[in-house]
C-alpha cells in the first residue's frame, strides 16, 4: 500500500496540477490564435523601400490569402504598433537569422503585418 501524502506534499501536488492546467490552457489559446492569426515581415530582402504588397495591404486591409492546408482565407491586415513589432521581430530573427541582416541593410524599420482571419 502507498504511504499517505503529508499536508505539504498534497499542497505541492495541487500547486503543480494548477500550474500544468494553466500551461495547457495557455498552449490551447496560442494554438487557437495561430489558427486565426498570421504575421508577415515586410522585409523585401532588406531593400530600402517597403514591398508593394505592404502598401496594397495598408490601402486595402481586407483581403484573401492562401493558407497552407486551408485554401483561401479572408483576413484583415494591420501593422503592429512599435512595442508589439519589437517582440514579434525577436521571434522572426530567432527562427530565421536572415531577418536580422535584412534589418541591418534596410535603412528603415521593417514593419510586421498581422493578418487576422475574419
Amino acid at each position: 500500500p502507498q504511504k499517505p501524502m503529508s499536508r505539504k506534499e498534497r499542497k505541492e501536488l495541487k500547486r503543480r496540477q494548477r500550474a500544468e492546467k494553466k500551461a495547457r490552457i495557455k498552449a490551447e489559446r496560442e494554438r487557437a490564435r495561430a489558427e486565426r492569426e498570421r504575421r508577415r515581415a515586410a522585409s523585401k530582402g532588406g531593400a530600402p523601400e517597403h514591398p508593394a504588397w505592404f502598401h496594397n495591404l495598408r490601402a486595402n486591409p481586407e483581403v484573401s490569402i492562401e493558407a497552407a492546408g486551408r485554401g483561401l482565407v479572408e483576413v484583415t491586415a494591420s501593422v503592429l504598433p512599435a512595442e508589439q513589432r519589437d517582440a514579434a521581430w525577436s521571434r522572426f530573427t530567432a527562427v530565421s537569422p536572415a531577418f536580422a541582416q535584412y534589418q541591418a541593410t534596410a535603412q528603415r524599420v521593417i514593419p510586421i503585418v498581422r493578418l487576422v482571419a475574419r
